[in-house]
């Protein structure tokens, strides 16, 4: 099979929906399939094959809130159809515009097109921005998922509400985590709290200042506790700034790589994600916790509870509610038995349905099927 997928950016860039994209498109490389992947880049990136995908990048030549825009990038698919002829296009979206160029170009050129959702609701992170994401469901992005030839989902969230029209269409394949990579067989270092996240503006919703108002909270019950933010974005000089008065017991680390990521998670004792809008399809931070025994504290939001089950795994939060956030946190902290009972299991759950490997062979076969119809 020869797939040929657009992404709004590709690994090392991006985020999750990239780190989702390439887990799935370099397993089915190593299948026997030819892939390759048109994506843009903010920081000059050029071509290359990573795992036996070509990727192939073009420069944005303007952003629109986290959306890369070309006007000749429709122009450019089509060539590329043209010149390698693909089986198949799928499309990593809600992100705007780089999917549904794809889909434009898949139906003029006659190629099965599939679109792959990442998101329960995509929102602005303005009010100019959330009337344009408002205006884009309503038009282009519905007439792509009317009209693609099938539709995955990354978890039942998304399914039953952003694709809900179309409902009867949709293949769940959620995130998947390397549990040989992400592992522990160690405690945690104390009770220390870690937030893995942009922390941008335009993230706002992934809820660090809600994390930030509970862990003074926690601190009152738990002196001792400790928090970890991770993540780059144009807050990071802020954070910094606020952290500075707790001296060692805030760390803001900025982006950092991926094994450097898998030994904070070995260090903490609790992983949060209080994200505040249903934007949250899945929340791959808390897989890759729970693949290291680590519990998680999740808001009850969007396409969370579908994947931490309050008090099997981890726990729920009202969402946006610091004082709920403080006692959940508090709870697990100060609970260690407990803590490792929700860890042990969230590990098991993990490795039974989120490995990579497995989602891969289903996401083949809805290609498969697609191309069989």
């Amino acid at each position: 099979m020869r797939i040929l997928a657009v992404t709004p950016y590709y690994t090392p860039e991006g985020g999750g929906l990239e780190q989702y994209a390439h887990a799935i498109l370099g397993r089915l490389a190593a299948r026997g399939h030819e892939v390759d992947t048109l994506s843009f880049t903010r920081l000059g990136l050029a071509d290359t094959h990573r795992d036996g995908v070509r990727v192939i990048r073009r420069l944005a030549t303007a952003c629109l809130g986290n959306s890369p825009l070309h006007p000749r990038f429709l122009s450019h698919v089509r060539t590329h159809i043209r010149e390698t002829r693909p089986d198949l296009v799928v499309g990593h979206t809600p992100v705007p515009f780089p999917a549904e160029m794809g889909y434009m170009a898949a139906r003029r050129e006659h190629i099965p097109f599939v679109a792959t959702y990442h998101a329960g609701t995509m929102r602005g992170s303005t009010r100019f921005l959330g009337t344009l994401a408002a205006l884009h469901r309503a038009t282009f992005e519905r007439r792509m998922i009317a009209g693609s030839d099938h539709l995955i989902a990354v978890g039942p969230y998304v399914r039953d509400h952003a694709l809900a029209r179309e409902r009867e269409r949709v293949t769940i394949v959620p995130p998947g985590v390397d549990a040989d990579f992400f592992h522990s067989t160690s405690g945690p270092e104390g009770p220390g709290i870690l937030f893995v996240a942009p922390l941008a503006r335009s993230y706002a919703w992934k809820g660090a200042d809600v994390l930030w108002r509970a862990f003074a909270k926690v601190r009152d019950v738990l002196p001792n506790a400790t928090l970890t933010l991770v993540g780059g974005g144009d807050r990071l000089d802020e954070f910094r700034s606020l952290a500075a008065p707790f001296g060692r017991a805030v760390r803001v680390l900025g982006r950092i790589t991926e094994t450097e990521l898998r030994e904070e998670y070995r260090r903490a004792a609790v992983v949060a994600l209080p994200s505040t809008t249903d934007a949250e399809s899945f929340g791959m931070v808390l897989a890759e916790a729970n693949a290291c025994r680590r519990p998680v504290v999740g808001s009850d939001i969007g396409g969370i509870p579908d994947f931490v089950r309050d008090g099997h795994n981890g726990l729920l939060a009202r969402p946006g509610d610091a004082t709920d956030l403080a006692a959940k946190l508090v709870d697990v902290l100060s609970d260690e038995s407990r803590a490792r009972d929700l860890g042990a299991r969230g590990r098991q759950r993990v490795v039974r349905l989120h490995d990579w490997n497995d989602l891969a062979g289903q996401t083949e076969f809805a290609f498969e099927r697609v191309l069989n119809r």
